[in-house]
């Protein structure tokens, strides 16, 4: 009498057909699953790699370095006129504030009443007094 608990197993044939089912059910999923990533990145861009992204940075990063200390040394010659033209203005109100400042302090009378005399006497007076308010004042 033969042990039958030591027989390799023989699959029957609805066994197969179930098997082949579950491996061809695996590969198709499998397979979805590895396109998938691919389908993304085509809905979402022109690009379907992430190969042409990376070019694409490591050229924008290299064009960036060669550019920046062009940019720094255009920053700072901009940062001197700016340094110098902000000085030139403060130079500039100081200096009307002083003008407007004398127009107020009287002088302004004085110049309506030589306009008001009018003549050759008074033009000659005007540049005097022009002259004794620039030594006086600094205008």
């Amino acid at each position: 009498m033969r042990n039958l608990s030591r027989q390799p197993l023989k699959e029957a044939s609805l066994g197969l057909i179930e098997r082949a089912r579950d491996l061809r059910d695996g590969a198709v999923r499998g397979f979805q699953e590895s396109v998938q990533p691919l389908e993304a990145r085509a809905a979402a861009g022109p690009s379907g790699s992430v190969l042409v992204e990376r070019f694409a940075r490591r050229r924008f990063s290299t064009q960036l370095m060669t550019q920046l200390p062009r940019w720094s040394e255009q920053l700072v010659r901009r940062a001197e006129l700016i340094r110098t033209v902000a000085r030139a203005s403060s130079a500039l109100a100081a200096h009307l504030a002083a003008v407007v400042a004398a127009r107020n302090s009287g002088a302004g009378a004085y110049w309506q009443k030589v306009t008001q005399q009018g003549g050759a006497a008074a033009a000659e007076t005007v540049q005097v007094e022009t002259q004794r308010l620039r030594r006086g004042r600094k205008l």
